[in-house]
């Protein structure tokens, strides 16, 4: 009768171990679920999915907003292709122009978020005040054409007029005087 009394023991600690491995087994398991979760990374950007608010897209570097998980690109570093400019004593964009204008627009349609200040730009002749008014009109004008050519908001586009303080180049000749009247975008984001 003992015997059957100490194979019974032993059976019941072993299932008892059984039904304890089983429970550390499966506590490990949850464990290490939660572990790769936590460290979850399926745009591989080094961000984890917890804290990436675009976890199918990875983030972008470029000390913009490096921390959100997110591809984006920083205004303040954006140059647009060409220039805007004019002839002397015009307010119409050079026809030239319009494929600058065009990518203007087009980067303020797919960053809904960007604001742009349209700075207009005179060259070194003639008086200060008429310049500051000529430069501010050329800027208006490119506003204008943003909002009824191509749609864009008018509460995201200001203008500002800076005369000749700001030239681009020498005004020694025509071409170089022509690079100095012109509108810059500078674009933002609040």
């Amino acid at each position: 009768m003992q015997v059957k009394t100490v194979v019974a023991c032993v059976c019941g600690i072993a299932l008892l171990s059984a039904c304890v491995s089983s429970r550390e087994s499966a506590r490990r398991a949850e464990e290490a679920s939660l572990l790769a979760a936590e460290r979850a990374d399926r745009d591989d950007d080094r961000i984890p999915d917890r804290v990436d608010q675009c976890p199918d897209e990875p983030e972008s570097p470029n000390d913009y907003r490096d921390q959100d998980g997110c591809p984006d690109v920083d205004p303040s570093k954006v140059w647009l292709p060409g220039m805007v400019t004019f002839e002397v004593n015009r307010l119409t964009p050079d026809s030239k122009s319009d494929e600058t204008i065009a990518e203007g627009a087009r980067l303020l349609q797919i960053y809904p978020k960007w604001k742009l200040l349209l700075e207009g730009h005179a060259d070194g002749y003639g008086a200060d005040d008429y310049n500051v008014s000529v430069s501010l009109k050329r800027a208006e004008a490119v506003r204008g054409r943003l909002i009824e050519k191509f749609g864009i908001n008018p509460a995201r586009i200001t203008t500002a007029g800076v005369g000749k303080s700001k030239p681009r180049t020498e005004n020694v000749n025509r071409e170089l005087r022509k690079a100095n009247r012109r509108v810059d975008f500078l674009f933002s984001e609040d």
